[in-house]
């Protein structure tokens, strides 16, 4: 990563990972030696070719200097992304039934003891003192093939038909001709219990906890990215000052490094999380080579060398974020009275940055933490950066 303007090196990555995702448009037709034409893989592969166009607009309005719009469709991308990840390699599904009675939740313990055939789906099941009872369902089984043998699906597989984002409230629903008013309202009742317990961005990442795909720490850093790409989706208040830096003169939209640096930053790693899951998913049921696409692997190395000051997922902190860690606890001694000296935070301890934007400005910035007594020296040092933060 450089300090110049043009972002080569992003840039160089980016194309490298947009030509996989629209390449994988060739596996909606893969052979697999069997003569069998696999429509589960032409539909995942679609959705990873839906999300490279996403993220190609968000390039596109990053080029004319939009980059409010840019983060708005990288935070569609986001959520395009963690929903293929359960569709991809999901194998448990996690429902919540609010206000279980005491009685209704004791028949259906000794329904399930019993075998009933209902509860056989079932991976664990636990009760909150509100009642709430928390369902971890195993994915669904296909239809056996002539050999008997069945493979299992994510449950999230079947949602990208089933559920219908137009469809609206069930009090919305009025006689079209076709259906009655009762039968669309039935409908649209199921498609809202669709959304509130696996599509909601909660529903999402409580069901990649439960698949052991991210843990506690992952859920927050990515729901953190989520929430700085939706400020720009809900425009409530003006953000032209943080996108475009302080000296405006009323001339934007116009070029800045740092927002344009961090639209690339983010399409290269939703880009790479895409490639990944959809690899792996490929390679548990097929093989690695297939899974590689002659190569995927190797541009995902370099996303990893020129996107590894982004802070996506993982235990990854910056130098610069140590720093700040350690100023931040310099400051709290000195506020309650302290005078001890700080000792060097652990990797597992930094805070994850709640804004990315103003943690890419501070990475362009050398600094001395007169408190704290620690240094950090940009590898890519602007002159406008102090300013621009």
């Amino acid at each position: 990563m450089t300090a110049d303007d043009m972002h080569s090196e992003l840039r160089a990555v980016w194309g490298r990972l947009e030509r996989r995702l629209r390449g994988r448009r060739d596996d909606a037709n893969m052979d697999f030696g069997d003569d069998t034409f696999h429509v589960e893989f032409g539909d995942k592969a679609t959705r990873a070719v839906s999300l490279g166009r996403y993220l190609d607009s968000a390039i596109q309005l990053s080029d004319r200097h939009l980059y409010g719009p840019a983060f708005t469709m990288l935070r569609s991308g986001l959520e395009h992304a963690v929903f293929d990840w359960l569709v991809f390699l999901g194998e448990t599904y996690v429902e919540r039934i609010r206000s279980v009675s005491d009685e209704t939740w004791g028949e259906w313990q000794r329904e399930r003891e019993a075998g009933a055939d209902w509860a056989t789906s079932i991976h664990t099941w636990t009760r909150t003192k509100k009642g709430d009872v928390i369902i971890r369902w195993r994915g669904l089984l296909s239809a056996p093939d002539e050999h008997g043998k069945q493979e299992r699906l994510s449950i999230y597989y079947f949602l990208i038909d089933e559920y219908d984002g137009l469809l609206g409230k069930p009090a919305d629903q009025e006689d079209d001709g076709f259906l009655t008013k009762d039968e669309l309202r039935r409908r649209a009742s199921e498609n809202e219990a669709r959304w509130f317990v696996y599509l909601r961005w909660s529903a999402l990442l409580e069901n990649l906890e439960q698949n052991g795909l991210i843990d506690a720490a992952d859920s927050g850093r990515i729901s953190v990215h989520y929430r700085f790409l939706s400020s720009y989706a809900h425009p409530v208040t003006n953000s032209d000052v943080r996108l475009y830096g302080r000296n405006l003169a009323g001339a934007t939209p116009h070029y800045d490094h740092y927002a344009s640096e961090l639209v690339l930053l983010y399409a290269i790693a939703i880009a790479a999380l895409e490639l990944r899951t959809y690899s792996e998913g490929i390679k548990e049921r097929l093989n690695a080579e297939t899974a590689d696409h002659e190569g995927t692997t190797e541009d995902l190395k370099a996303a990893d060398q020129v996107a590894g000051h982004f802070w996506f997922v993982g235990e990854n902190p910056h130098p610069r974020d140590l720093h700040d860690e350690a100023n931040r606890r310099s400051i709290r001694q000195l506020r309650e009275g302290g005078d001890e000296p700080v000792a060097v935070p652990e990797m597992s301890e930094v805070a994850f940055p709640r804004d990315p934007l103003s943690r890419l400005i501070r990475q362009h910035a050398s600094s001395y933490g007169r408190v704290a007594g620690s240094e950090y020296v940009s590898p890519w040092p602007r002159t406008d950066a102090s300013a621009r933060g």
